[in-house]
């Protein structure tokens, strides 16, 4: 799967495909995933797995891949508007996401992430949810501590919270983040592919 993504990405290098927007991003690469005879389903709600999945992180999958019997998920972030910590930590829930899904039977899952926005890889602040962006922290590191005082006040990071004091959710490989640069139709973007 990761062959296609990089063929995707080096489309959008070749200006083939236009980034805009998340849902954009979302159903240009199921588009060009599905040329390449990829079955996949759009924002795919895990009750209609037959999984467990205990106090999942999401509701739904961005994009969910089933071939010869292996699952596959993709998510993907494309923050365009500030709002960096919130973005961040939404991001870090998406990869913890993505693990949970592994440890109930998925084979695979990727997190893609871009943007126009500068500030997610440069700042003033360096620590704690800044870190793992602009200081390529391991992920696996990530705790409680990290996540921003005015997220504890949403569900998403309450949820999250709760789930990281319980210690359950541990990463089978080292997982950083390291910005790479795109041009796609005149303007400039950051963007980083994990594979968990």
């Amino acid at each position: 799967m990761l062959n296609h993504i990089t063929e995707f990405i080096e489309s959008l290098k070749e200006g083939e495909i236009e980034l805009y927007n998340e849902a954009g991003l979302q159903h240009e690469l199921g588009y060009f995933l599905r040329q390449k005879n990829i079955k996949l389903k759009f924002e795919y709600n895990i009750n209609l797995l037959n999984i467990d999945v205990p106090t999942p992180l999401k509701k739904e999958i961005d994009l969910f891949i089933e071939d010869k019997n292996k699952k596959i998920l993709i998510e993907l972030k494309f923050p365009n508007r500030g709002a960096f910590p919130r973005r961040m930590t939404q991001s870090i829930i998406d990869i913890f996401f993505i693990q949970q899904l592994i440890d109930s039977g998925f084979e695979k899952g990727y997190f893609i992430f871009f943007t126009g926005l500068n500030n997610f890889s440069k700042g003033k602040s360096e620590e704690n949810i800044y870190s793992y962006f602009r200081k390529a922290k391991l992920i696996n590191e990530f705790s409680s501590l990290d996540i921003p005082n005015f997220m504890l006040k949403k569900p998403d990071g309450k949820n999250f919270f709760s789930h990281l004091e319980k210690k359950e959710r541990k990463f089978k490989k080292d997982l950083k983040i390291s910005f790479l640069e795109l041009k796609n139709n005149g303007k400039e973007y950051l963007y980083f592919i994990l594979e968990i």
